[in-house]
């Protein structure tokens, strides 16, 4: 995980700060694409550990805290697989992203999980939601 980490275009050069133990200046963030820049935003919220990124996630009302690794964009689909359809089975949308937010961050974590949710085959194998209309 540390060298998926290193070699990904976003997680890397949080890595070197980390390691370095400095940010870089606002201004030096114009070659780093919006997912390095939003981890630059959560600065004080970022940890190394063992060689590896976290996050450390707090709900608002202080409830719960725990660390979540930055993955790789490698690993993001193999990831989601794992928890939505191999845990405990085909979870809904929000418990598959509270099992991804006990474990994971990224940037489109949310918007992952409910694109990986909608294209689950056996979770629309039959319709949900509400009859369509019926002349009568």
């Amino acid at each position: 995980m540390r060298r998926l980490q290193q070699e990904d275009e976003n997680i890397g050069p949080v890595l070197v700060w980390l390691v370095a133990g400095l940010p870089p200046p606002r201004n030096e963030l114009t070659i780093y694409g919006s997912e390095t820049k939003s981890y630059w935003v959560q600065w004080d919220s970022l940890l190394l550990s063992s060689g590896l990124v976290y996050r450390k996630f707090e709900r608002p009302d202080g409830t719960c805290q725990y660390f979540q690794l930055l993955l790789p964009r490698s690993v993001r689909y193999v990831f989601l697989r794992m928890v939505h359809e191999q845990s405990t089975g085909h979870f809904v949308y929000e418990k598959t992203l509270d099992q991804v937010q006990r474990r994971a961050y990224w940037k489109s974590c949310r918007t992952d999980v409910t694109l990986y949710c909608a294209c689950c085959g056996p979770c629309n194998e039959f319709h949900r939601g509400r009859l369509p209309r019926r002349a009568c």
